[in-house]
């Protein structure tokens, strides 16, 4: 007893004097820790930063590697000494002691913000970077119920303590848990939860509640494993683009081996080039052809070839029996006629080494011939047109029978020498019609992931958007800010809709769901349910109220709007329908797919009038021009345009070079193609002439791979061009009222325009 007094003593006095503690604080500050490192510093430790719009400086610790990346350290745990069961003053001041800290596997995420108190310091960011431990933000599906991760994913919540709410479930997450999070009902994720010593747990080890409150990142261990070491660390866009959440458990890594493990799966991921044609085999590139020859120009096939010839002559062979040579000095003549010539085998005439090569003449050369010839020849020569196939097979051998080889000799309209029943007239094209160039007026963000679809409303007051990040946002059209977003879908909004009869608004989504949104209450009334798969796309019947939607399960449905009745299921297509269209006139409804086939519908009978095949890839994008009676089609191929009611094939665009996701044309003749490796170009309609192409810088911040075109469509003024694009933003085009044909001249070459039968 009187040794335990002796302690007690001993304890109390040494309470009683002031604890000192060395800390060695660096003497370099900065604006964070990259701009330290920056400055020169090379040490890991604990330096004084004031960020732009701080009031003072103050601590942090920072972790500096080999390569000159300055990391701030903001959130860790090591030993459970630290209680995280905190209200919101003591979160927002910061709590707790600065210290190294090692680390092993992690998860690596870009544009990571936060956001004021006012928002409730609101956490955001773009995507997952990458890492060992798994993407737990984004939320996780436990298996409970469909909507597990929608309901814990952690993009786009508010912090919430025991003491302030602002979690998404009817009770208190923060208070149930012990400790404040981004709640949303409630986590995959969760940093700052009870520290177990031995990692895992149990519900009763959980205490009164009985949830999983430990320190859990789902996608890594499951939610009853806690983990014993994390850190929370950051650094600018500018250097590394990344936020780091790095979890400790067993392996220990250094952060450079890190984050070179992260830049390699990034580079890995985005390395290939889908819209870059496969290499050609020679061999099978030689075996192709051979058919194609023989199979669609074998009738054609003893016609001269032509070849470009670079050696000089003064004049043609003498054999051509005292005809003058039109060849100047200096001329060099642009091709050689080998192969059949002008003197076809035949009884009695044979090739010799003169008639085996003939040369043009020169340009000059047939400029005076052409002055040298009677009226009435000159006549005869510019009305003479290309024989066709038939009146070739027809007379083959005629001349060289009628007459003799001498006389069979006529002037071509190129140069050179040959029957005159085998010249070709050039093909002719029209001028294309001159639009003014389209140049970038508004980029609107707002939404957090891919922007996939876009509707505007008949009035054209405002229009509407969905996006990946499973939402669907309606912004006003003159201003570009936002006026409501909706919530319901629990994956990717792919296509949504405005009714012109009634006050609704349609969507579709990869969660298979088709709903229907009264505007009027904002809220859903109606849901279509049949899809087995993701929805791609949907469009409304313009005079009935008939709703059509297609999908990944190769089917496209037609749903009566009022009843939700599946009146037909539309099926013939073998993989993913990609697009569907509707219109008053038949065919009412066109469907696109990734057979590469269109099919064009019997609406009444439900059943294919007509199955296009002249596509060789996938078909993503069908648009219906608003005053003729003709469509386009986009792949990744060509973009083909089309005459109804038949489907009777009118040209090809071809340039576009890359998978085309969404084509748009207005009343003007204005056809403009979007692709996936953001690029658009702008079309003639009539001539396909491509009069503009444009790529869009994407929004700071964001990879250059994050570039894509996923839906274009004009307002109903069709003076604004909106686009949806994979930088999460959308961008508003319009024309260019300076432009001038002068100043923007149509640079029209016709005679290299051909169009491709097929």
């Amino acid at each position: 007893m009187v040794n335990l007094k002796k302690v007690s003593t001993y304890l109390q006095q040494k309470c009683s004097q002031p604890c000192k503690e060395e800390v060695e604080i660096e003497p370099t500050t900065g604006t964070d820790c990259q701009d330290v490192a920056t400055k020169g510093a090379t040490k890991s430790g604990l330096y004084y930063i004031k960020p732009a719009k701080a009031t003072e400086q103050f601590l942090v610790y920072c972790e500096i590697d080999n390569f000159g990346r300055g990391f701030t350290v903001i959130q860790r745990r090591r030993d459970g000494t630290v209680d995280f069961h905190k209200d919101w003053i003591q979160y927002k001041n910061g709590f707790g002691y600065l210290s190294p800290d090692d680390t092993t596997e992690y998860a690596d995420y870009n544009m990571f913000r936060l956001g004021s108190e006012a928002d409730m310091y609101r956490l955001t960011y773009g995507f997952y970077f990458g890492g060992d431990a798994g993407d737990a933000f984004d939320g996780f599906d436990f298996g409970d119920d469909p909507s597990d991760k929608f309901y814990t994913s952690h993009n786009g919540i508010q912090f919430s303590t025991f003491d302030k709410d602002n979690d998404k479930y009817d009770g208190n997450c923060a208070k149930q848990d012990g400790s404040g999070w981004w709640m949303n009902r409630c986590h995959a994720a969760h940093l700052n939860g009870k520290y177990y010593q031995g990692g895992r747990y149990t519900e009763k080890d959980a205490g009164e509640f009985g949830f999983d409150n430990g320190i859990i990142w789902v996608t890594w261990h499951n939610r009853w494993y806690s983990l014993k070491e994390t850190t929370m660390k950051i650094i600018p866009l500018s250097r590394i683009t990344a936020v780091i959440f790095l979890l400790q458990d067993v392996q220990k890594h250094s952060v450079h081996t890190l984050v070179f493990r992260s830049l390699k799966r990034t580079h890995d991921m985005f390395v290939s080039d889908h819209a870059k044609s496969v290499s050609m085999d020679d061999e099978s590139f030689k075996l192709k052809m051979g058919v194609k020859l023989k199979a669609d120009y074998g009738a054609v096939l003893h016609m001269p070839v032509l070849k470009e010839g670079k050696d000089r002559v003064s004049q043609l062979p003498g054999s051509l029996h005292g005809h003058q040579s039109y060849t100047q000095p200096g001329d060099v003549p642009d091709y050689l006629i080998t192969g059949t010539h002008a003197y076809p085998s035949g009884p009695g005439v044979a090739l010799t080494a003169d008639t085996k090569i003939h040369r043009n003449p020169s340009e000059g050369g047939v400029h005076s011939m052409a002055l040298a010839l009677p009226p009435s020849q000159a006549r005869q020569e510019a009305s003479r047109t290309a024989a066709g196939v038939a009146d070739i097979h027809r007379h083959a051998g005629g001349a060289e029978r009628s007459h003799p080889p001498s006389t069979a000799v006529s002037l071509l309209e190129g140069g050179g020498t040959r029957n005159s029943s085998l010249m070709r007239k050039a093909p002719t094209m029209p001028k294309p019609q001159w639009h003014p160039p389209w140049k970038l007026f508004r980029v609107i963000s707002g939404h957090l992931g891919w922007v996939r679809s876009i509707a505007v409303e008949p009035g054209n007051q405002w229009f509407v958007t969905g996006s990946a990040d499973r939402t669907i946002k309606i912004w006003d059209l003159a201003s570009g800010k936002l006026k409501l977003s909706l919530t319901g879908h629990i994956s990717t909004v792919r296509g949504v809709a405005v009714s012109s009869r009634s006050p609704y608004l349609f969507s579709c989504g990869e969660d298979k769901q088709v709903k229907c949104w009264d505007l009027e209450y904002n809220k859903v009334i109606r849901h279509y349910h049949g899809h087995l798969s993701a929805v791609y796309d949907l469009d409304l019947h313009p005079t009935i109220d008939v709703l059509m939607t297609c999908s990944r399960d190769a089917t496209a449905r037609v749903w009566d709007i009022r009843t939700k009745a599946n009146v037909h299921t539309l099926t013939g297509h073998t993989n993913t329908v990609a697009t569907v269209r509707c219109q008053a006139a038949e065919p009412q409804v066109i469907t696109g797919s990734h057979d590469s086939t269109i099919r064009l519908w019997d609406l009444i009978a439900g059943k294919t009038r007509a199955t296009l095949t002249n596509h060789k890839k996938s078909v993503r994008t069908i648009v219906l021009h608003p005053r003729q009676y003709t469509f386009a089609s986009g792949s990744a191929d060509n973009i083909k345009q089309w005459m109804f009611p038949d489907g009777n094939f009118i040209q090809n665009l071809s340039g576009h070079n890359a998978i085309i996701n969404t084509l748009a044309v207005n009343s003007d003749g204005v056809l403009v193609s979007g692709a996936d490796n953001g690029t658009i170009h702008m079309w003639d309609w009539r001539t396909g002439y491509n009069f503009q192409r444009i790529h869009a810088a994407v929004q700071p911040g964001s990879l250059d791979s994050e570039s894509g075109i996923f839906a274009c469509m004009f307002d109903h003024s069709e003076s604004r061009l909106i686009t949806a694009e994979a930088d999460k933003t959308i961008k508003v085009y319009k024309e260019d009222d300076t432009a001038t044909e002068e100043s923007h001249p149509i640079n029209w070459k016709p005679e290299i325009l051909k169009r491709k039968r097929f």
